[in-house]
């Protein structure tokens, strides 16, 4: 093989990840986890959905499922009607506790979820998954 073709392999393709969490702490471990990647955060749904009202495009959005005004449920419903391509691309990031509105949020959409605390790998590995979709 060519080295070409090992960086290739090597190197995933850098990604354009928005993150929307109402914790600034929690936007800025997951822009570290993802320094590889150019990472916008948000702290509001609202600032998500205006972001891709002006056009801005994500290859991955990653999103607290527990907000307040406006929840990452109600953000991925909004998203499903207005841009269904970027719904697709929606990985929720939870609390790890599930009331059963929650519960059942998650069972009936295909989206991945992971659990707080986060762990960098996994993050990584899920940013991967969804690039390559």
């Amino acid at each position: 093989m060519s080295p070409e073709h090992n960086d290739k392999v090597a190197r995933p393709r850098r990604a354009v990840v928005l993150v929307v969490d109402d914790e600034p702490l929690v936007g800025t471990v997951l822009a570290r986890i993802l320094r590889d990647h150019d990472v916008t955060v948000v702290t509001k749904a609202e600032e998500a959905l205006a972001l891709l009202a002006a056009g801005k495009h994500f290859d991955v959005i990653l999103s607290d499922l527990m907000m307040p005004a406006m929840t990452g449920m109600a953000f991925y419903e909004e998203l499903t009607r207005r841009y269904p391509d970027a719904a697709r691309r929606v990985a929720f990031v939870t609390g790890g506790v599930f009331s059963p509105e929650v519960r059942a949020f998650l069972d009936s959409v295909p989206n991945e979820h992971l659990a707080k605390p986060l762990n960098a790998e996994s993050v990584r590995s899920l940013v991967r998954r969804l690039i390559d979709q």
